[in-house]
Order: structure tokens, then C-alpha cells, then sequence
């Protein structure tokens, strides 16, 4: 697989008609009014393109200070899902609750099978705004 696209958001819906709506994505920060904060979930898409040889196994960390510590994710395709003649991959999770402790960053990194070598980092920004309305 190799790594074409990555959000991150506060939803991710399946649809009728095999449509994917991705809710409240976020740029580059994450924006609350008070730290610490338990965000109800929060959501991750990442798109890719396969070769048919390609394990059906991707690997997913979340890093970072503004989090209590890193969250390992292993990443199978569903079986009933899967097609072997497919040529774009897509990885949707959600994880929830997720704590904030602290202004800093949060890193979402993707590893590609059978490499250790890190394929995408998504850094976000977390701000603080007391004046955000909720």
C-alpha cells in the first residue's frame, strides 16, 4: 500500500449507496475552550493505493505531548470487504473517548506492512480558545 490521503475528524458515517461522510475534519489544530478535555471520539480515514501482493495489514500509532501516551493500532481488512483485485485501500477508525491533558501536539503515524519505517505523519495542533462556543 502506499499512503495517499489521511484525515482526521470527529465522525465518520457509512452511508447508503457505500458512501463514507467524514464530520467536523480537522486542518491543523484541534480547538477547545478548557484543557484538559474528553473529546467524545475522534476519527481517522486514510486512503491508499495496493498491489495485489500487498498484506491486508497496516499499523497505526497516535503520539504526542498533548496526549496521556501512544496508542498502537493494528489495522486488518475485513474479510468480507476484501477484494484481491482492489487497487485502493481505506482504513476507518474511530477512537474513543479521546483525552486531551494538555496543550501540545498529537501525531496520527502510518506504517506500511512489512516496513518499520514510518510512511505518513499527520500533526495536529492543539489550541486552547476560552471564547470558543460550544
Amino acid at each position: 500500500m502506499r499512503h495517499e490521503i489521511t484525515i482526521i475528524c470527529d465522525d465518520i458515517r457509512q452511508e447508503s449507496g457505500r458512501k463514507i461522510s467524514l464530520m467536523g475534519m480537522y486542518d491543523e489544530a484541534v480547538v477547545v475552550k478548557q484543557i484538559p478535555v474528553r473529546l467524545a471520539k475522534i476519527c481517522i480515514s486514510a486512503v491508499g493505493g495496493i498491489q495485489s501482493e500487498t498484506r491486508r495489514q497496516n499499523s497505526l500509532e497516535v503520539v504526542g505531548s498533548a496526549i496521556p501516551g501512544p496508542v498502537a493500532i493494528e489495522c486488518q481488512a475485513d474479510p468480507e470487504h476484501f477484494s484481491g483485485a482492489a487497487t485502493k485501500a481505506q482504513i476507518l477508525l474511530a477512537l474513543a473517548p479521546f483525552d486531551i491533558l494538555k496543550g501540545g501536539e498529537i501525531e496520527f503515524v502510518t506504517y506500511l506492512p512489512d516496513s518499520d519505517e514510518v510512511a505518513y505523519r499527520h500533526k495536529l495542533e492543539v489550541r486552547i480558545d476560552p471564547d470558543l462556543t460550544l
